[in-house]
């Protein structure tokens, strides 16, 4: 890693850290916690199991689209996509600058036998279709819920520039299933960097050119969001929260938009807030957004963080290539 690459990434982990710390200071000073916590004491254990799980099938269905967006290259079983994604996912939860996501690009390489830049281009290609899916349910809800309360402002400001980059996400999507190969075949007489970029990106989503394959990756994205939508509404019904599934789609939406920000690992701090702010927009009192922020952000936190660990545990005692020491081609 180069000077400037490493520069980068220590200014982005600053302003991350400046950011969750930022938003940990407006959580614990604006907050009766007393409060938060006798609330908290009350949350149903069924609740929060129902809620896990929810969860947790969603990440079946990340295993499945990532198969499927890797099928251009590579036939990975269903249980190696589960432990690759669920392991980057744990990534991110623990280690700083969201690289578990270069964790898991670098997992898939060793595992699947393919370039370490076509597994990142395939990650970013899930967080183009996670985008676009999260957005769209997004605008779905504020057709259907009543924001009059706190931060209304900034809530319009995140939607129209999520639908912007829902714009650009279909735009570009589209150019590279429908142009894919008049693109590539431009870039490879452009010189060494733009032929590897062809390479990289045009090739590993050479499979979403099939329709069949393109439909089910989009279904699979927007099935993966609303079940975890689907986790927040079954955890706010403790709340007596009216019109529960088109207001979790809405803070769900706000809180993943609002994490693409640089923050600390897991999120700490920005998801909290982000609730907070959501909520306030529907006119839900700051104390029960917490309350409610607080245990949502620890079922996802722990639940994948524990089965990320102990897949990577696993796989290790079974001495599978994830843990090669063999360098993947870049």
């Amino acid at each position: 890693m180069d000077w400037a690459t490493t520069k980068k990434s220590w200014i982005k982990g600053c302003i991350g850290i400046a950011i969750s710390s930022w938003t940990l200071y407006l959580c614990v000073t604006r907050f009766e916690w007393v409060e938060i916590w006798q609330q908290i004491k009350l949350v149903p254990a069924a609740l929060i199991a129902i809620s896990l799980v929810i969860y947790m099938l969603g990440f079946i269905f990340r295993a499945w689209r990532a198969s499927l967006m890797l099928g251009a290259l590579c036939r990975p079983s269903m249980l190696e996509s589960l432990a690759i994604v669920t392991i980057g996912y744990a990534g991110n939860n623990l280690l700083p600058f969201r690289m578990g996501e270069l964790m898991r690009a670098d997992a898939a390489a060793r595992m699947y036998g393919i370039r370490r830049s076509a597994a990142i281009v395939q990650v970013g290609g899930e967080r183009i279709m996670d985008a676009m899916a999260i957005v769209a349910l997004l605008l779905a809800s504020m057709l259907m819920v009543r924001i009059s309360g706190t931060g209304t402002e900034q809530i319009h400001q995140l939607a129209i520039l999520g639908a912007i980059g829902f714009g650009m996400g279909v735009i570009g999507l589209v150019m590279v299933i429908r142009f894919g190969k008049a693109i590539k075949a431009k870039l490879n007489s452009r010189g060494r960097i733009a032929q590897w970029l062809g390479n990289s990106v045009i090739d590993t989503l050479a499979g979403l050119r099939n329709g069949k394959r393109l439909t089910l990756v989009m279904l699979t994205s927007l099935l993966v969001w609303i079940l975890e939508a689907g986790s927040f509404s079954i955890l706010a019904t403790h709340w007596g929260m009216e019109g529960v599934v088109p207001i979790c789609w809405f803070v769900m939406g706000v809180v993943n938009l609002s994490v693409l920000l640089p923050s600390a690992p897991g999120h700490v701090g920005v998801y909290h807030w982000a609730v907070v702010l959501a909520l306030g927009a529907l006119a839900v009192s700051g104390n029960v957004a917490m309350s409610f922020a607080i245990v949502i952000h620890a079922i996802q936190w722990i639940s994948v963080t524990a089965v990320g660990l102990m897949l990577m545990f696993f796989c290790v005692r079974k001495g599978t290539r994830l843990v090669s020491h063999q360098s993947a081609t870049f």
